[in-house]
């Protein structure tokens, strides 16, 4: 699976990040290293969220 793909799937299915996240599960395929730069980027789409609604 690409990482593009990877990243849809999960911007599709939030609960499968979470999940990924408590560590209830886990990317197969990917590496670690790869794995904690995608949860990395949603982690810090959701603070810049965050602060953008904050600041409306």
């Amino acid at each position: 699976m690409k990482i593009q793909e990877l990243v849809s799937y999960l911007v599709e299915n939030p609960s499968t990040l979470n999940q990924i996240v408590n560590g209830n599960a886990s990317l197969l395929h990917v590496d670690q290293e790869t794995a904690s730069i995608i949860v990395d980027g949603f982690q810090k789409e959701d603070v810049i969220k965050a602060i953008i609604w904050s600041t409306a």
